[in-house]
């Protein structure tokens, strides 16, 4: 048994309506967002950058509307991606700049399509084993006696400036890019 005419041409006109309106043809297939999280113990300090890479499945489209809700030590955040791109496996990758937190963070990626589609992904969560240390390096305790003592001290010592001189070149960054939005 052959294919009847008025099939073949049901076919056509389905295959020219798909060309046509390629939304109705990913409509049939969801979009999924992919994302892997960074481990707990790789987060950096307290408002160090982090990037968080998410990945579409079933669309080759990387101009779509990809944001992330982030809840940061308990604020709401709203972040856009700030860059995407097809990846070495061909799928829509997009990246978030979001800051560290100081305790935790849970995030969810939503996407939302010109048509009205809208996919989420699972909610993701970080949390820290235990705070860091923020307070800034006390200069005026007492030096141990002991050369070993010293050298562990001062050790303790350096290490907590480095950390206090992040939190000032953070600061400054955040400082020049509220700057450069009151100049606007």
């Amino acid at each position: 048994m052959g294919i009847k005419t008025s099939s073949l041409a049901f076919l056509a006109a389905a295959a020219l309506l798909l060309l046509t309106f390629p939304a109705l043809a990913l409509a049939e297939r969801k979009i999924v967002i992919h994302h892997v999280p960074p481990a707990a113990e790789s987060m950096p300090g307290p408002l160090v950058p982090v990037i968080l890479k998410v990945h579409l499945q079933n669309t080759q489209d990387p101009g779509l509307n990809v944001h992330a809700l982030v809840v940061r030590d308990g604020r709401l955040l709203k972040a856009s991606s700030r860059k995407s791109y097809i990846d070495k496996n061909g799928l829509p990758a997009y990246e978030f700049v979001i800051e560290a937190p100081l305790s935790r963070m849970s995030y969810q990626f939503i996407l939302e399509t010109d048509w009205g589609e809208r996919s989420f992904s699972p909610r993701f969560s970080m949390a820290r084993a235990c705070l860091p240390d923020i307070d800034l390096v006390n200069l005026d305790a007492q030096a141990p006696e002991e050369t070993r003592e010293k050298l562990v001290y001062l050790l303790e010592v350096s290490d907590g400036l480095q950390n206090d001189i992040a939190h000032y070149q953070r600061a400054l960054e955040l400082l020049n890019e509220i700057k450069d939005i009151m100049k606007r």
